[in-house]
Parts: structure tokens; C-alpha cells; sequence
């Protein structure tokens, strides 16, 4: 449950308050996640612990909290230093209510102190290698042993594959949705990364394509993206012009 203000008079008093689904609030707003190797089995700030029926919902809500919480990041730094960006913030707005009313099954628990005890793998003292992408920090993070739970540190806020009780999974080949090969994985976060480098190849060509949009737009106001079915490449005409073109390929 969150609130938009506090009364106070002789007591406070919450108002305002509104229910909010408890996994995506925790993957907001955790200070320490801690997942197993398949992310079925999460465990918030060491006393909550959500478990996941279908391993690939919780792959994906995950990975969504973690972009929504690094780009909320990234737009408070530009705020100290007085600058700001609309579209952004504008993305940031929609993205979290879509991440909000997602529909995931999940079941969660408290962790008693003997819990507590006994659910971390610990460091192993070795020296790890990690390589690709990482699909939930930037290039600036340095991946490493968490020198308290185990696993790996993959964010500020992230340890993966730190918890016992695991039971050997054994992946189907995969097909990704976004080249549509098919790939041998030997755990959930490679899968994430091929679906990074897929996904950053698809991004970069959208940020070209909207980079042109904004450079049109200022040059004619009312040009739009036209996909001439005769033309080579794409063309950015008015509705006047669109209509011209038609009448020449007639």
C-alpha cells in the first residue's frame, strides 16, 4: 500500500492510499534482490520472498524492474545537475503503469530467522568470470562475487544464482523472438543476454529512425513517415506531397 500525503495533527494520518501489487512494488523499491540461477525464487531485503510458477514471467519481470529503475535513476541524476529530459520522462510514465498492472502468477512469503540462516550459497572465495553483456546494468558496473550471499552481483541492487535449495534445470532449446534462432542454454541469464544484444540491435535502429522523425519535424511541421511501396528508403512528406507522389507511380 502506498500513500500521496501525510495529515498531521495530533496523530498522522495516511492519505490518499492505494493498494499495489506486492512483487512489482518489492523489484521497484528493494535495496538488496537475490534470485536463484532460473529467477523462480526471489528473495527482498532478506525477509520476503517471492516464489514464480512460471520462470519466464518472473525472467521478464525482472528485467523490466530493472530497466524502469535505472532509467528512474538515470533521470534523478539529471535533475540534481538542473537538466531534464521530457521524453523520457514521458516514457517513464507509461512503461511503469504497463509494469504495474502486469498479470503474474507468484506467491509470497515472510522468512523467519532460521530462513535467514541457511538460504544464501555464500562466497566460494573463487575468482569469477563473467562475460557478455549484462542485461540489468550498464557497462560502467563491474560484475563480481558478492562477498556476503554468493552469486553474482549484477546491479547495485541484484545477486544472482545466491540461493540454495536449487534443483538441476535443464533448458529446451530456446528460440528467441526477436532473430528467431535457435540456442542451446545452459541458464536464465544467458538467454537475457541474447535477447540484449538482439534487443540493442532493434533499439538502435528505432533511435535512428526517431532521430530522423524529430529532424523532419522540424523541418515540415506536418510530414509523416510514408513507406513508399515503389521507392527505395523511407520518405517524410506532407499529406499534400503524399498525394503528388502517389499521382506520379500512376
Amino acid at each position: 500500500m502506498i500513500f500521496r500525503s501525510l495529515l498531521e495533527t495530533t496523530k498522522a494520518y495516511i492519505m490518499n492510499s492505494l493498494r499495489m501489487p506486492g512483487a512489482q512494488t518489492l523489484l521497484l523499491f528493494s535495496r538488496n534482490i537475490c534470485t536463484n540461477r532460473n529467477f523462480s525464487q526471489i528473495i527482498c531485503d532478506s525477509w520476503l520472498q517471492l516464489e514464480f510458477p512460471l520462470p519466464e514471467a518472473a525472467e521478464n519481470l525482472i528485467l523490466k524492474a530493472t530497466k524502469l529503475r535505472n532509467t528512474w535513476d538515470n533521470l534523478l541524476k539529471l535533475k540534481l545537475e538542473e537538466r531534464s529530459n521530457r521524453r523520457a520522462e514521458r516514457q517513464l510514465s507509461i512503461d511503469m503503469v504497463q509494469f504495474m498492472n502486469a498479470e503474474i502468477g507468484y506467491t509470497m512469503k515472510r522468512l523467519l530467522a532460521a530462513d535467514q540462516k541457511v538460504m544464501y550459497v555464500g562466497p566460494s572465495g573463487e575468482e569469477i568470470t563473467f562475460t557478455g553483456p549484462n542485461p540489468f546494468c550498464g557497462e560502467d558496473w563491474q560484475v563480481y562475487e558478492d562477498d556476503k550471499y554468493g552469486g553474482i552481483r549484477l546491479a547495485p541492487y541484484l545477486t544472482y544464482d545466491c540461493l540454495t535449495g536449487q534443483s538441476l534445470v535443464v533448458y529446451d532449446p530456446w528460440i528467441c523472438p526477436f532473430c528467431n534462432s535457435t540456442i542451446e542454454v545452459t541458464s536464465a541469464l544467458e538467454k537475457l543476454q541474447h535477447r540484449q544484444v538482439c534487443d540493442s540491435q532493434t533499439t538502435s535502429g528505432t533511435a535512428e529512425s526517431e532521430e530522423c522523425e524529430d529532424v523532419m519535424a522540424k523541418l515540415k511541421p506536418n510530414a509523416k513517415r510514408y513507406d513508399c511501396p515503389d521507392c527505395p528508403g523511407v520518405l517524410y512528406l506532407t499529406p499534400t506531397e503524399m498525394l503528388k507522389h502517389k499521382k506520379s507511380h500512376l
